[in-house]
């Protein structure tokens, strides 16, 4: 071998030691251009990186984001938390290729070791229930989507998502948060929030919606006279809902619509001013003349047309019905009885038919012929009036007042005047 030979040998040898030195240097080391957990670690020792660590971890503070622009932040000092060495980033620096550290300088190496760390479990649930996030006036309840009436159709109000928080899932997702050394964390994004429990897009919902927009083309029209009262959404709206996949109409709000109806419009046992045959105009105390509405029996009518979502024109159901709506609902065809001036007038189309004396009850008690608009009962034929001591035959009876009523009396021979204050009927 020759000298220059030897030489180069000598150059290569050293080269080679050299390199090897350098090479077993980053087995205790981090090669150059390296990050640890995105810290530069490059050249950094186990001890040197863990010291950085423990830098990092006493100022580390997690920032936690909610909604509705709410924010709050746990310090390490908040929940006592410090970094616990497993060995971790020691394990990292031998993981590295060695003999590949000149490419360190053109190749950023990024690593990453699992890191533990050790905090006081009371200290951050303490925290955890003092954060901005649970401050009643930070807290509105999710609400969920419903069915509502809302410009003549019914529709489905989506739920809202609100601002509550559950305490359990905050509590874990910021424990999560700091085992890993997280800077910021969103609830939302860890799912931290309480949820409506029924969705816009439920099909129930849907189907509910449906069904009641069927419901909602019922319309009833009631008639009374030249008046009119009609019965539709706008009203009902609020009377029906859906049970276990069917139509509920609340019969009590019904009922109560229904007995409005009979109070507007029931006369019977009304007082009622009459324009007597001399033309005044007086009024009619009480009797047992009149409409009469039948309300339990209105009302289960009107529940069942709004169940089949009907469009029409109804009628109540009368216990009693009278000649006419309106102010006179006696009509134009009535008998007139003056009981001052003893005195009948029929009417049959307006027109006066019969005009005649008559003489009333005994202006004594039980015998008084009672004040009062009443409907003719019945008209019988041959009848025998019979009382405790007396039992009268007449050609014509027509009751209108249990036993009080109208009739002949061919064992009177005049009738009118004072007659009946000495002399008069059993009524």
């Amino acid at each position: 071998m020759t000298r220059e030979m030897k030489i180069i040998v000598g150059v290569l040898a050293a080269s080679a030691a050299a390199y090897v030195a350098v090479a077993m240097c980053f087995r205790t080391r981090f090669m150059p251009n390296s990050t640890l957990n995105g810290m530069n670690v490059s050249l950094k020792s186990t001890a040197e990186v863990e010291q950085m660590m423990r830098s990092d971890a006493s100022g580390y503070r997690l920032t936690i984001t909610g909604r509705d622009g709410v924010t709050d932040s746990i310090s390490a000092e908040d929940v006592s938390l410090e970094p616990v060495f497993d060995g971790s980033v020691e394990k990292q620096i031998r993981r590295q290729e060695i003999f590949l550290w000149p490419l360190s300088f053109l190749i950023a190496s990024k690593r990453t070791a699992s890191s533990a760390v050790n905090f006081s479990v009371e200290k951050l649930k303490a925290k955890v229930d003092a954060l901005a996030f649970f401050d009643a006036s930070n807290v509105e309840q999710p609400k969920d989507a419903y069915v509502d009436f809302q410009d003549g159709k019914f529709t489905i109000v989506p739920d809202t998502a609100g601002s509550s928080a559950d305490r359990d899932k905050v509590c874990k997702a910021v424990e999560d948060a700091l085992m890993g050394f997280a800077t910021d964390l969103s609830l939302d994004d860890a799912g931290c929030y309480e949820t409506a429990k029924v969705r816009a897009d439920d099909p129930e919902l849907a189907k509910e919606a449906d069904e009641l927009n069927r419901i909602a083309t019922a319309s009833l029209t009631f008639k009374f006279g030249d008046s009119s009262e009609v019965l539709d959404a706008g009203t009902f709206r609020d009377w029906i809902t859906m049970e276990n996949g069917s139509i509920v109409v609340d019969d009590e709000k019904v009922r109560d619509y229904v007995t409005g109806l009979a109070d507007k419009y029931d006369t019977y046992g009304k007082d009622r001013s009459f324009k007597t045959h001399g033309g005044n105009t007086v009024t009619v105390p009480g009797g047992s003349y009149g409409w009469w509405m039948d309300v339990d029996s209105t009302t289960a009518a009107v529940v069942e047309a709004i169940g089949k979502g009907d469009a029409v024109e109804m009628e109540p159901v009368w216990f009693q019905e009278a000649a006419a709506f309106g102010e006179s609902d006696i009509g134009n065809s009535y008998v007139e009885v003056d009981l001052d001036d003893q005195h009948v007038w029929v009417y049959r189309d307006g027109e006066e038919v019969v005009s005649t004396d008559c003489v009333s009850g005994k202006a004594v008690m039980d015998h008084i012929t009672p004040d009062g608009t009443y409907p003719i009962t019945f008209r019988q034929k041959d009848a025998t009036l019979v009382g405790e001591d007396y039992s009268s035959k007449v050609a014509y009876w027509m009751p209108f007042n249990r036993n009080v009523g109208m009739h002949d009396a061919s064992w009177r021979s005049s009738f009118g005047g004072k007659i009946y204050v000495n002399s008069g009927s059993h009524g």
